[in-house]
């Protein structure tokens, strides 16, 4: 649902890593291995893929798949580089807060524990490791600047199997008496992880309660819709956008144009305002236009 919203390439990468991880479970790696490049036609999130299969295939000692990600690896990182930008800021609790929206609050802790606990006890398999390497270095880096999320939750979020099977180990084990504890915990994950859901689809109200609309937890991720669809309103159908591009054409703009948006005040632009219920929301700046 969250890549579907962001229309990005999550949902690309998602089928992409899991039909990877289906060819490589069956025993079929030279077939797995031959949807390895087809990451790079994606976006940027394909170099740390890569850089956690490399670090899989170290521990591994996997000579094949080490040398065949060594090539991968410097190919991502010459087309797309190593996005390290700005003075160092700290974004730890931003990253941890839309890791918890992603999942679900309560869901990420369990999660998180069982990542934990399986780096102690339990089968690290290729899931695991791609996961705990992934989700190590966002958090590393969030220590520095601020992530883009979508490139690192698909491969984190494959990994939820492996909370279940660690849930299910632990309350088979247990005489019947002694699941009432898991029993609720699971309905308290499930309770919030429905609630969750239930704000991502109806989250606009929430709006009008918050004092600053620019902390609701949907507005930076919206930002690109709701200007795409002032700008249509106006009738401009080509702007450049930036980094924004991708999005602004699914949504129906081209990134043509002597027009240019941004989503910072800048000089001798013009400002496009947001509004809900007649309550502004957030805005967009456009040159050489007139609304």
């Amino acid at each position: 649902m969250s890549s579907a919203i962001l229309a990005s390439a999550t949902g690309v990468i998602l089928a992409l890593y899991q039909t990877f991880l289906i060819l490589f479970f069956r025993h079929k790696k030279y077939a797995a291995y031959l949807i390895l490049p087809l990451f790079i036609l994606i976006d940027r999130s394909c170099v740390i893929f890569y850089f956690a299969l490399l670090t899989y295939a170290l521990w591994r000692r996997d000579k094949f798949l080490l040398g065949l990600v060594i090539v991968l690896f410097g190919v991502a990182v010459s087309v797309y580089g190593i996005d390290m930008h700005g003075r160092p800021v700290n974004h730890f609790t931003e990253t941890i807060g839309l890791y918890a929206a992603i999942f679900s609050p309560l869901l990420f802790l369990y999660f998180f524990y069982a990542i934990y606990r399986i780096l102690f006890k339990g089968r690290k398999d290729i899931i695991w490791h791609v996961a705990f390497t992934i989700l190590l270095l966002s958090i590393l880096i969030s220590l520095r600047q601020r992530i883009p999320i979508e490139h690192f939750a698909p491969y984190v979020i494959v990994a939820i199997p492996l909370m279940v099977q660690l849930f299910f180990d632990s309350y088979r084990v247990r005489l019947p008496q002694f699941r009432r504890w898991y029993s609720a915990m699971a309905l308290a994950v499930f309770g919030v992880l429905l609630l969750n859901t239930a704000l991502l689809l109806i989250h606009r109200p929430l709006f009008l309660l918050l004092k600053n609309p620019k902390h609701h937890f949907a507005a930076s991720f919206y930002m690109p819709y709701w200007c795409a669809k002032k700008l249509k309103d106006e009738g401009i159908t080509h702007i450049k956008s930036g980094k924004f591009a991708l999005q602004f054409r699914y949504y129906g703009i081209d990134d043509k144009g002597d027009e240019t948006i941004c989503f910072t005040p800048c000089q001798k632009y013009k400002k496009v305002s947001i509004r809900y219920k007649n309550r502004e929301i957030g805005s967009c700046y456009v040159s050489k236009i007139n609304i």
